[in-house]
């Protein structure tokens, strides 16, 4: 039956988890070197916050809370970057020249937050 296939219209598209997987990849490829991308002093956590800042934002876009009931959803995106940055960390601590910084997992953490709050209160307010 043609109908019966129909997708639940809340549920999550798979094609939209692509972009935060995507992302996943890239920070792990990009943290497996050697040596980090020279940054001037101080702006590596800014550099961290907005990449985690992506990574949630992306999550909430392939999860799609609802307006209705964001807060799982918003809270889930954030766990889920900051726990990946806190991953990352302990992997560039076994990537030779690398090491594990907390001041960079509070970075992660704090861009995570700051999306999946934002994206939470964008919902709330239905707009997005």
């Amino acid at each position: 039956m043609r109908g019966s296939s129909r997708q639940n219209r809340n549920a999550p598209d798979r094609r939209r988890l692509l972009v935060p997987l995507g992302l996943m990849a890239a920070i792990f490829f990009s943290s497996h070197r050697p040596s980090p991308v020279p940054l001037p002093s101080g702006s590596d956590k800014l550099a961290h916050a907005a990449v985690y800042a992506a990574l949630a934002a992306s999550w909430v876009y392939a999860l799609r809370p609802p307006a209705a009931r964001p807060a799982p959803g918003c809270l889930l995106a954030g766990a889920l970057s900051a726990g990946w940055g806190g991953l990352d960390e302990v992997h560039q601590g076994f990537v030779p020249g690398r090491n594990a910084s907390l001041g960079d997992l509070a970075a992660d953490a704090a861009g995570a937050a700051a999306a999946a709050g934002a994206a939470w209160s964008r919902r709330r307010r239905g707009c997005g």
